[in-house]
């Protein structure tokens, strides 16, 4: 029989197994953080999914990595949590794509909503162009208004001498029902399940390797004083 005996330096190994226990909430606060800012590409994909959007400018401005993502901070360990969010500041507001999540009934204080028919054409922006707004029809001397309350609508005249018609280009409405259409919780919830294990495995491991070596730093200058 061979016998097979192994020492271990059970103080430096207690050293560092703390060192790494000690990094765990570091490592926790940098994984949250960065699964944050990695679901932001996720989150634009989901937006032009579930909604109708014109403006191809408009997945960009309600995300970014410096408006939208809070850091997880490693002193409310155990209670960690990043946040990113749909940008709502003087440069960009996004508080209207809140209310395709929840589904709510828009109403304006003041005037009324013109709902584009068919007739109206965005540019590639999502914008239309200025002498097809509601305002612009009604300067012209043949657009008009007909109608009362929520038959309200702004047309313009067509055609000439004795054939004429009109074109509607507007209803106008005193409030608005928006559907719930984006799951955007949802879809949150599976981008971050599927990105934060590989993070978190990351920092970890990024957290151990440091600890690592601040520990064997220190046992080699216990070994040069205590020669």
């Amino acid at each position: 029989m061979i016998g097979l005996r192994v020492h271990f330096p059970s103080r430096e190994v207690r050293t560092l197994l703390r060192e790494y226990r000690s990094q765990i909430p570091f490592a926790t606060a940098k994984a949250l953080t960065a699964t944050a800012s990695a679901m932001i590409p996720g989150l634009r994909e989901s937006l032009t999914r579930h909604l109708d959007v014109r403006s191809r400018g408009l997945p960009k401005a309600a995300w970014n990595q410096r408006g939208s993502v809070v850091r997880a901070e490693k002193r409310d360990y155990p209670r960690l949590q990043a946040i990113v969010g749909i940008r709502n500041d003087e440069r960009f507001q996004g508080a209207f794509l809140v209310d395709h999540i929840v589904g709510r009934t828009r109403r304006k204080d003041r005037g009324r909503f013109a709902i584009p028919t068919s007739k109206i054409k965005r540019g590639r922006r999502g914008k239309v162009a200025k002498p097809r707004t509601p305002r612009r029809i009604l300067e012209r001397p043949a657009g008009f208004l007909e109608g009362t309350g929520n038959e309200a609508r702004i047309a313009l005249k067509k055609g000439r001498g004795r054939v004429k018609r009109r074109e509607i280009l507007y209803h106008l409405r005193d409030s608005v029902r928006i559907k719930k259409q984006w799951p955007l919780g949802k879809d949150a919830k599976r981008l971050a399940r599927r990105i934060y294990p590989g993070k978190f495995e990351d920092a970890l491991r990024a957290a151990a390797t440091s600890s690592i070596k601040r520990a064997q730093r220190r046992a080699a200058k216990r070994a040069a004083a205590n020669p």
